[in-house]
C-alpha cells in the first residue's frame, strides 16, 4: 500500500466501536479492471454505488497487517462513484482478537493506477444503527455481541446523508502484507424451517439477552411478545440474517445455539450468552449482520408486538465456508464408514474460516494442539497446505516475552498452556514433511529454539521438566482426570516437583521434531536430539511401570495417576523402548482400570497403536463405535466430548474440529500408512 492514511472519526475511542465511512471517486472513460485495496483494524463491510460488494478482514496483529485485493471491476462505472464502508474495532482483547487501534485504510485502483485512497478527503461518522460501546459478550473468547436498530438507517448507502465530517487521519505504522490464502465464500441464505411458535412473556428490564430469553415464560396469560424457533437442519457456521416484513417497528431478541433440550435454545449459560438485539423497521426488509460468524444448528427469536404486526418473519445465516476442494473419499469403506467420513469433512468445513478453529458456536478460537488434528485432517481430505502454513504462522506470531505462545491466535490472553507451545512445533515439522515448504520452516526456526529454550530452561537435576508453576500457566493436556490442569484459577504458585509425563513427553516429541528440521536445514550445531535422549531416559526411570504402564506424574518420590494418555504419548513421543510395547498394549485396548482418552487426545492413542503395528482392526473398529454413537443421537457434526450438549456445565460443543479425526485415519488405514511423525531410533 502506498500513502493512504488510516481514518477513524476523530475523538472516537471506546471498545466494540462501529463507524461509517463514504468515499467518492471518479473514473474517466473506460478501464478494464478495478480493485480495492483494504485493510481494517477488525471488520471492514463495503458497499460500491448502493451494491455490497465485499467483507472480510484477516484476523492478525498491529505488527503483522494483512490486506485484501478486491475486484471491484462490475461495481464501478465512469464517472462519479460512491463507496461506502462499515468499519468495526472490537478494541478489546480476547481469544480471537490482539488489541489495535480503530481504523481503516484503502485503496483504489484502475487498470495499476490509484485513483482514491482513504485520507482527508474521506467522510466518516459513528454508525446511529449499532451500538457503539461495551455490550454484552457472546463469550468471553468471541467477547461482544451486538445490538443494532434497524430504523435508525437513513440511507447512506445510497445518498449523502448527516452527521459525516473530515477524519482523524494517522501515518501508517507497519506495512501491510496480502492475504496469503484466499477469502471465504459466502453462499445464499440457508433454508430454515419453523419448528415451534407461540407467546411470550419477557422481562423486558436490563440483563443479558440471552438469560431474558432463558428466563421468559411460555404462554403466558398477558404475553408481550411471539416467539419462534427455527431449524437449520443441521451444525452451520455463517452471518445472521433476519428476512421481516412487519406493519410497524418492532424489537426483537434473537438466541442461537446448538441446544434445545430444554424446549428453547439455550441461549445463556453463565458466563455465555449466545443472543444478540435488533430492532427492526417497518416494511419488507432484510438484515445481515457481516461483523461476526454466529455457529449453531437454531435460531429463536422473541419480537416484541402483537401476532397481527408480523406480516412474515424468518431467521437463518447465510453460511461462510472457506473454498476447498474434497480428495476422493478413501477406498473399501462400509456404509457406516462413509458416513462418518462425509460428517467428519463436514465438521473440518464449519471449523476452518481465516484460520482453523475449535468450534463456530462458543469459541471460533485458533489453539495449537486442536489445530493440529485439524491441520492432519486436512491434509487427508483436501490436500491442501496453504491454510495450515497460515495458521501456523499465525500462531508462531504469537510468541511471547517467556518463549512460549499464546493460548489461542491472534489473540492476547492472561493464560497459556505450554505443552501446546511444543504440538506446535511438531505441526511446524509435519508441515514440513507433508508440503516440502522449508522457506515457511526456516521462518519458524528462530521460534522453535525459543520455545525449547524456555521448556529447557525448567530441566531439573532429575532430567524432567517441572510443571509450569506461576499463575500465567494453565498445566493441561485432556480433558480427563487429573490430565485438565484444573484449578486453571488459583490464588498464588504451584508446589514445584511434581513432574508430569505429558509435558515431558511432548518435550521429547518437539525436541525431535527440532532436531529432524534442523537436519533437514544442514545445520549440524545442535543439541536437541541429546536433550530428547536424556529427557527420554529421565521418562522412563522415573515414571515407568514394569506392571505395563507410565504414571501421570512423580511427586517427592511417589508416583501417580493411569491414564491411556500418558502411556499413548511415552509411545507416540518414542519415549517407550519397543520391547516394552508388549507390555503396555492392554493399557492402549482397553483391557486395564487406567483412566480412558477423551476424543480430542484419540489421536495420540490411535498414533501409538500404529507405531505397535497390528492393531489396525482394533483402531477401526474402536473409531466407529465412538463416531457411530455421536450420528445415532442425530449428530451432523462430531461434538467437542462423547458426553455432548450436558458437559462442561450444559456447554458441550456439537460440532468441534478435533473430532474430524476419522478423515485423517480413514485414509491412513486404507492406505496403509504410518503417520509422519513416528521417531522410530532416533531416540534409542
Amino acid at each position: 500500500m502506498c500513502d493512504e492514511k488510516w481514518v477513524w472519526p476523530e475523538n472516537f475511542r471506546d471498545v466494540n466501536i462501529y463507524a461509517d465511512f463514504v468515499h467518492k471517486f471518479t473514473v474517466g472513460g473506460s478501464f478494464s479492471k478495478a480493485q480495492l485495496i483494504i485493510r481494517a483494524d477488525s471488520q471492514y463491510v463495503l458497499w460500491i454505488n448502493g451494491k455490497f460488494a465485499g467483507y472480510g478482514q484477516y484476523p492478525d496483529y498491529p505488527f503483522y497487517t494483512v490486506y485484501d485485493s478486491i475486484d471491484i471491476t462490475s461495481y464501478i462505472k465512469s464517472g462519479e462513484n460512491r463507496m461506502c464502508i462499515l468499519g468495526y474495532c472490537q478494541a478489546e482483547e480476547s481469544s480471537t482478537y490482539y488489541p489495535g487501534t480503530p481504523g481503516i485504510r484503502f485503496r483504489v485502483e484502475c487498470d495499476g493506477e490509484a485513483i482514491a485512497k482513504s485520507g482527508a478527503d474521506t467522510l466518516c461518522r459513528q454508525d446511529p444503527c449499532y451500538k457503539s460501546g461495551s455490550v454484552p459478550k457472546i463469550s468471553g473468547q468471541l467477547s461482544f455481541g451486538f445490538i443494532c436498530n434497524g430504523c435508525n438507517y437513513d440511507g447512506w448507502l445510497t445518498a449523502d446523508t448527516d452527521g459525516f465530517d473530515t477524519p482523524e487521519c494517522r501515518e501508517n505504522s507497519s506495512e501491510p502484507v496480502l492475504r496469503k490464502i484466499k477469502k471465504t465464500v459466502l453462499l445464499d441464505n440457508k433454508p430454515s424451517r419453523l419448528i415451534a411458535s407461540g407467546t411470550v412473556k419477557a422481562d423486558l428490564s436490563d440483563c443479558e439477552t440471552g438469560r431474558r430469553m432463558q428466563q421468559a415464560e411460555w404462554d403466558p396469560e398477558n404475553p408481550n411478545g411471539i416467539y419462534m424457533l427455527f431449524d437449520l437442519s443441521e451444525e452451520s457456521s455463517g452471518l445472521l440474517t433476519l428476512k421481516t416484513n412487519l406493519k410497524s417497528g418492532a424489537k426483537i431478541d434473537i438466541g442461537f445455539g446448538e441446544h434445545i433440550e430444554d424446549g428453547r435454545v439455550r441461549s445463556y449459560i453463565w458466563p455465555r450468552n449466545f443472543a444478540v438485539e435488533y430492532t427492526a423497521p417497518a416494511g419488507d426488509t432484510e438484515f445481515t449482520h457481516y461483523i461476526k460468524r454466529i455457529g449453531g444448528r437454531y435460531i429463536q427469536v422473541y419480537i416484541y408486538c402483537g401476532r397481527e404486526n408480523i406480516l412474515s418473519l424468518e431467521a437463518t445465516v447465510r453460511e461462510v465456508l472457506y473454498p476447498v476442494k474434497d480428495l476422493e473419499k478413501p477406498k473399501g469403506l462400509t456404509s457406516e464408514e462413509e458416513k462418518i467420513y462425509d460428517i467428519g469433512v463436514r465438521t473440518l468445513k464449519l471449523c476452518m474460516h481465516d484460520h482453523y478453529e475449535d468450534t463456530p458456536w462458543r469459541e471460533q478460537a485458533l489453539y495449537a494442539m486442536d489445530s493440529r488434528n485439524q491441520i492432519l485432517c486436512g491434509y487427508y481430505a483436501f490436500g491442501e497446505f496453504t491454510f495450515a502454513r497460515e495458521s501456523l504462522r499465525l500462531l508462531g506470531l504469537g510468541i511471547r516475552d517467556d518463549g512460549l505462545l499464546e493460548l489461542c491466535a491472534p489473540a492476547k490472553i492472561p493464560i497459556t498452556i505450554p505443552s501446546f507451545s511444543l504440538v506446535w512445533i511438531v505441526a511446524v515439522y509435519e508441515y514440513m514433511l507433508y508440503s516440502g515448504d522449508i522457506e515457511f520452516v526456516k521462518e519458524m526456526l528462530p521460534i522453535i529454539e525459543k520455545i525449547l529454550n524456555a521448556v529447557k530452561s525448567r530441566v531439573s537435576e532429575n532430567g524432567l521438566v517441572d510443571r509450569f508453576l506461576e499463575l500465567p500457566y494453565w498445566n493441561f493436556y485432556e480433558w480427563s482426570e487429573n490430565l485438565d490442569g484444573n484449578p486453571i484459577d488459583r490464588n498464588g504458585n504451584l508446589e514445584p516437583g511434581r513432574y508430569e509425563l505429558p509435558l515431558n513427553a511432548f518435550f521429547v516429541a518437539a525436541a525431535l521434531s527440532a532436531h529432524k528440521i534442523y537436519e533437514k536445514l544442514n545445520i549440524e550445531k545442535n543439541n536437541w536430539l541429546e536433550l530428547a535422549r536424556k529427557t527420554k531416559k529421565a521418562i522412563n526411570d522415573n515414571l515407568y511401570d514394569e506392571k505395563g504402564f507410565y504414571y501421570n506424574y512423580v511427586m517427592n518420590g511417589s508416583k501417580g495417576g493411569k491414564s491411556q494418555l500418558s502411556t499413548a504419548l511415552a509411545v507416540w513421543s518414542g519415549v517407550c523402548p519397543k520391547e516394552n510395547y508388549s507390555d503396555i498394549l492392554p493399557v492402549l485396548t482397553d483391557k486395564t482400570d487406567a483412566v480412558g482418552i477423551s476424543l480430542s487426545a484419540q489421536i495420540f492413542r490411535y498414533d501409538a497403536l500404529l507405531k505397535v503395528g497390528g492393531q489396525e482392526d482394533f483402531i477401526r473398529q474402536d473409531m466407529n463405535k465412538r463416531w457411530m454413537k455421536m450420528i445415532a443421537k442425530g449428530a451432523t457434526s462430531f461434538w467437542e466430548t462423547e458426553i455432548g450438549a450436558a458437559d462442561f456445565d450444559n456447554a458441550g460443543s456439537l460440532c468441534h474440529g478435533w473430532s474430524a479425526l476419522p478423515v485423517y485415519y480413514y485414509r491412513l488405514l486404507s492406505e496403509d500408512k504410518k503417520p509422519v511423525f513416528l521417531p522410530e531410533d532416533i531416540v534409542e
